[in-house]
């Protein structure tokens, strides 16, 4: 049985923005329902699958190093975003485009200083 996989060693890269990541979190692809109903229908309501889908938000914790500038990503036009989770290998590396939707840092006495960033998902997600 193969050991499983741990997120030790992720990385998140966006606009000249490289941190490592402590959490991280994909909500997901969604996408919607397209009602079809119409007077004729009977009993109940139809529906058919959207051609297209929405790509989802990404949330991470990373560590702070304190010379990582809010401004460059936060203000970046829509950008590639580059997720590298934890073990090397095929299928460990995510690609999409993305723009920042927020951030924030923190730090307290002798403890790592952490930072959190949130991005909305635009386009096909590209694993390789």
């Amino acid at each position: 049985m193969a050991a499983p996989d741990l997120g030790t060693g992720t990385t998140l890269t966006y606009a000249n923005f490289t941190v490592n990541v402590l959490s991280i979190s994909h909500s997901g692809p969604t996408r919607e329902s397209i009602d079809t109903s119409y007077m004729g229908t009977t009993v109940a309501r139809t529906f058919v699958a959207s051609d297209l889908y929405d790509a989802g938000e990404v949330s991470v914790e990373f560590q702070f190093a304190g010379d990582e500038s809010p401004v460059t990503p936060i203000s970046a036009a829509v950008s590639d975003i580059v997720v590298t989770w934890g073990g090397a290998g095929a299928g460990s590396i995510w690609t999409t485009s993305a723009q920042m939707t927020g951030w924030e840092c923190s730090a307290a006495t002798d403890e790592l200083m952490t930072g959190t960033a949130t991005f909305k998902l635009s386009g096909t997600i590209v694993v390789t």
